[in-house]
């Protein structure tokens, strides 16, 4: 068998391995993304050395995380050189081969005195994801504060499933965007709390 036909086998073998529809994997991720808290943010700096980050995250119906952060803080210097950004929600606390996780890459942004809604908006719903009763101001998060609002704009979702490969199983990533994009159309704000 040449190496075309040997990876097309692989291939084929572990599309067939996946048992759950992606339907189901986007009930899933839900569920995931619902319940942790913490985002694991990875960004560059200027010189492309990666940075990782946990981030205390809240979302929106379109699926956008928020998040704030010191403006000096490193993984806020490299949103503000290279917006570009991937985020990682993964439940750690299962036993070992039973974790699962929902990977996201998209845009990443500081939100300044030019997105006063934006900023209103990550305190409200960060907020709202606790039960905070007290809620800081706009302007608690504009210069000269030290602390700022984020916002991930996030592209396509993907998440881990467990394949037999040649009687072994691996990791693979399967992509969910659309499924989990519907899962939030017309989502209550009940849909984007704490269960």
């Amino acid at each position: 068998m040449n190496s075309h036909n040997s990876a097309t086998a692989v291939s084929s073998e572990l599309n067939s391995e996946v048992n759950e529809d992606k339907n189901a994997l986007a009930v899933k991720a839900n569920s995931i993304i619902k319940n942790i808290l913490y985002l694991t943010l990875a960004t560059s700096d200027s010189n492309n050395n990666p940075w990782n980050s946990p981030v205390y995250c809240a979302f929106d119906k379109s699926l956008d995380f928020f998040w704030m952060s010191a403006s000096e803080s490193q993984h806020a210097i490299n949103i503000r050189n290279n917006g570009k950004a991937f985020g990682v929600i993964y439940d750690s606390s299962v036993p070992h081969g039973q974790g699962f996780g929902v990977y996201f890459n998209g845009v990443a942004v500081e939100y300044n005195a030019d997105n006063i809604d934006k900023i209103k908006q990550g305190i409200e719903i960060l907020g709202d994801r606790i039960d905070a009763a007290k809620r800081p101001t706009p302007e608690d998060y504009l210069a000269p504060n030290p602390r700022r609002v984020y916002g991930l704009h996030a592209h396509s979702f993907w998440v881990n499933v467990f394949v037999k490969q040649d009687g072994k199983y691996i990791d693979k990533r399967i992509d969910i965007t659309k499924e989990l994009k519907q899962e939030y159309a017309g989502a209550s704000n009940k849909l984007l709390k704490l269960s």
